[in-house]
């Protein structure tokens, strides 16, 4: 289960926009919607990248 915590970032009207721009700036990501739980989120994606040597999960409320 993944709690979000952090502030919220800026709005994005398609998650496909954020995940071209990954790719390419060469940024492989993957996508973990299917594995995780979001506590206070009806709807989510959620997304996996490495950065550095630690793993940096993204989740995206659907409205």
């Amino acid at each position: 289960m993944l709690i979000p915590t952090g502030v919220e970032g800026s709005l994005i009207p398609h998650i496909q926009d954020w995940v071209t721009a990954q790719l390419k700036a060469k940024k492989p990501v993957k996508d973990i919607s299917n594995q995780v739980l979001v506590k206070g989120i009806k709807q989510w994606a959620a997304f996996e990248a490495k950065s550095g040597s630690s793993k940096v999960r993204t989740v995206f409320k659907i409205t």
